[in-house]
């Protein structure tokens, strides 16, 4: 299979979720200045003009308020009274790039990177930059050089792995994004960014272990991102697909023995068949597993997309175990479960920090008329509590 299509438009590439650290500076706490406060940051530079931190904390609270460009003149004016300081560099590139000013954003990164060569967040920052500038040798240049300088920091390896996308490398950012993952085993970005490659390249088993890995992590890692929404779909289909094929092979012994006597009373009687009544056996026997198929099909697809919901309903931030357990069914009756879900076992478990929710169910599925298979499901799904659509701890 052909490698996917790396980002070829600006704003393809603009949209790649580079992670380059929180600017440093003021922005980092606290509210927003008020007229009074920005009014003394204004007086304080003017009053004390060869001093780069006034004119650096005025830039600051400028671009707190979304006053880019002041905050851009602020920053200037903070490296050029200290040229040799990597933070004034850096504040002032992020503000360029804030304002899509990219080619002038590349440039302070740069600098900022000359000056402070074992600096992960210069480099990643100059990389992600070049990368939407659409120079890709010397961004991925950049990227290496900030894993060689933090081998430990997992975003510093994401960047690189999306480097690697935009570049066309999909093997290389394959393993990279791996190597993310283990380095951050609480982060879903590496998962979900490994989950789209892996379908790119028709590994949609792997794809979708990832991909459950990261909404495992952060049931909302996949919004905004279509293109691995719809990868995580594909691939959801694709293994599904695969789960069926595997169940009327070997994982049910009811389904599979059934469907593999004839074929192997067929194979006993080969050499007496003549070969249009072969052809016929042989067509009739792929009918019967089409249709065992497509009969076992939907309560597979049922019970995936009901799992799906259990995890986002695990997320609640509900500590009544009864309500969790009328939302559990009110989703079984979404994915036409109900009467199986209740007539099986539910538990529902809230800690302080964690949910977990259980079911068994059976499904009976007539394979043909008078044949009828149970399936049996189950689902264990252990999830963070969300309040306020964070992960809270109650201390």
């Amino acid at each position: 299979m052909p490698p996917p299509a790396s980002p070829e438009s600006k704003d393809a590439r603009a949209r790649l979720p580079f992670r380059v650290g929180a600017p440093v500076g003021a922005r980092e706490a606290g509210p927003a200045p008020d007229d009074d406060a920005l009014e003394a940051f204004r007086r304080a530079a003017w009053l004390n003009p060869e001093e780069a931190d006034y004119h650096f904390i005025l830039g600051e609270a400028l671009m707190r308020l979304g006053r880019g460009t002041e905050a851009v003149a602020a920053f200037e004016e903070a490296t050029w009274r200290a040229p040799g300081d990597p933070h004034y560099h850096m504040s002032l590139g992020d503000v360029l790039r804030a304002l899509k000013r990219d080619a002038e954003a590349a440039s302070a990164y740069r600098e900022a990177a000359r000056l402070a060569p074992a600096d992960a967040r210069a480099l990643g920052a100059l990389g992600a930059t070049l990368v939407v500038l659409g120079q890709v040798d010397e961004a991925i240049r950049a990227l290496r050089q900030a894993v060689l300088a933090a081998p430990s920091d997992a975003d510093a390896r994401f960047n690189l792995g999306l480097g690697l996308v935009a570049a066309g490398e999909v093997d290389e950012a394959i393993a990279v994004f791996r190597e993310a993952a283990a380095l951050a085993p609480g982060d879903a970005g590496p998962r979900a960014e490994l989950g789209g490659l892996l379908h790119d390249r028709g590994r949609d088993p792997e794809a979708y272990a990832a991909f459950s890995e990261a909404r495992q992590l952060d049931p909302r890692c996949l919004e905004d991102r279509p293109r691995l929404k719809a990868a995580y779909e594909a691939s959801t289909v694709a293994s599904l697909k695969e789960g069926i094929r595997s169940e009327i092979v070997g994982s049910s012994r009811r389904s599979a023995r059934w469907a593999l006597r004839p074929l192997a009373a067929v194979m006993e009687l080969l050499p007496g068949i003549p070969t249009g009544a072969l052809g016929l056996v042989t067509l009739a026997l792929l009918a019967l597993s089409a249709w065992v198929t497509l009969r076992l099909f939907v309560p597979y697809w049922n019970h995936y997309t009901f799992k799906d919901e259990i995890s986002e309903i695990g997320h609640a931030a509900i500590r009544d175990d009864t309500e969790i357990r009328a939302r559990v069914f009110a989703a079984a009756e979404r994915h036409h479960l109900a009467s199986y879900v209740q007539a099986g076992e539910v538990t529902i478990e809230t800690r302080r920090t964690w949910r977990k929710i259980t079911c068994r169910y059976a499904v009976p599925v007539a394979l043909l008329p008078g044949l009828v298979s149970n399936l049996r499901f189950s689902l264990d799904v252990e999830e963070p509590v969300l309040i306020d659509g964070e992960e809270k701890i109650f201390f």
